[in-house]
């Protein structure tokens, strides 16, 4: 738009120029338009479109009118004066003034309310679902989970069997019972009160007088590690023992023996007097010794098996554990023994022989 005004200038200089060439003086005809035309027709004509373009009313038709450009001579008006107002250039500014109907693209500029799509942003109202994160509260079920750790803190009960002195071993358990070195089976197991054993052999069913049960035990107290002398066996042992008890397989006798320090402190009758007892019948015999009285709290060392005491004949044999002495050897000391943890809930059976 701006280029046109530009030609509507050189335009209106130009008709001047050619006016200026052409015509006589200003007034000197009143048929020649001041400025110059090339007729006073059509220099009257311009004078209508441009009112600027005539002398200072002497003469109404303007110059230039015959010159479509001189269009622009519409804004010349004030020619009255008979000035140099009569260029009617300043008229093209009209046409420059078109290009604010470009500014109207600012109207565009509306698009702003587009702008307006910070209201989906709103969808950070979705984010809420922030709250269901609330779901680690649910973790707190950690906290639960501190009641395993309680309940590691609690006591742990201790294995425990209580047979019934009924010379039938249907009431142990199976993890209370052991080969012995000769094969057959021997029991050991306990409660809070009592140690118990038990045996199943020939040698118990043949009751005979010159045949005893033994038992060493220590209760992890100084003891000694030399055993009773039986005839003429006297084992070493593999810890130190404080007790010894045997029981005659025809039942006619038994004895306790403590150690004192220096030797064996021995009582007799043990079985059938005060808390100890014993029942046997055929190959099955069952014994109970209070824990106390053998001064047994938390743990045991344990050996037991039979003694053949007569002479020319001497024999150990039927021991547990079985790897303790090769079985029918003649006064053989003793290599393995048990080792219990009565606080445990270990079955005796889950033990290794010591050492």
């Amino acid at each position: 738009m701006k280029r046109w005004g530009t030609i509507g200038s050189v335009g209106v200089v130009f008709g001047l120029a050619i006016g200026a060439c052409s015509g006589g003086p200003a007034g000197a005809d009143s048929d020649s338009p001041a400025g110059g035309g090339m007729s006073s027709d059509s220099g009257g004509t311009g004078g209508d479109r441009a009112t600027g373009g005539g002398t200072s009313g002497t003469d109404q038709d303007g110059g230039g009118g015959a010159d479509p450009d001189g269009s622009g001579g519409a804004d010349g008006a004030g020619g009255t004066d008979g000035g140099p107002g009569g260029r009617g250039s300043a008229g093209e500014g009209g046409w420059g003034g078109q290009g604010g109907d470009e500014g109207s693209g600012g109207d565009e500029g509306s698009g702003g309310d587009e702008g307006s799509g910070g209201d989906e942003g709103s969808g950070g109202d979705e984010g809420s679902g922030g709250d269901e994160g609330s779901g680690g509260d649910e973790g707190s079920g950690g906290d639960e989970g501190s009641g395993g750790g309680s309940g590691g803190g609690d006591p742990v009960s201790p294995w425990s069997v209580s047979p019934s002195l009924d010379s039938n071993t249907d009431d142990w358990p199976v993890s209370a019972r052991f080969a012995s070195s000769k094969g057959s089976w021997t029991y050991l197991g306990w409660d809070a009160d009592y140690l118990y054993g038990a045996m199943f052999n020939a040698a118990v069913l043949g009751a005979s007088s010159s045949h005893s049960l033994v038992i060493y035990t220590g209760s992890g107290s100084a003891g000694t590690t030399q055993g009773l002398q039986v005839n003429t066996q006297r084992p070493e042992l593999p810890f130190e023992a404080t007790n010894v008890v045997l029981w005659k397989l025809n039942g006619l006798s038994s004895t306790r023996g403590e150690w004192n320090g220096s030797g064996w402190d021995l009582e007799s009758p043990f079985f059938g007097m005060g808390e100890a007892y014993l029942a046997r019948d055929g190959g099955v015999v069952e014994f109970a010794i209070p824990r106390a009285l053998l001064g047994i709290t938390d743990e045991v060392e344990l050996v037991m098996g039979i003694l053949n005491e007569m002479n020319s004949s001497e024999a150990t044999f039927e021991f547990t554990p079985a790897g303790a002495i090769v079985d029918g050897s003649y006064d053989p000391d003793y290599s393995q023994y048990w080792h219990f943890d009565l606080s445990a809930p270990d079955a005796p059976t889950s033990y290794l022989p010591s050492p």
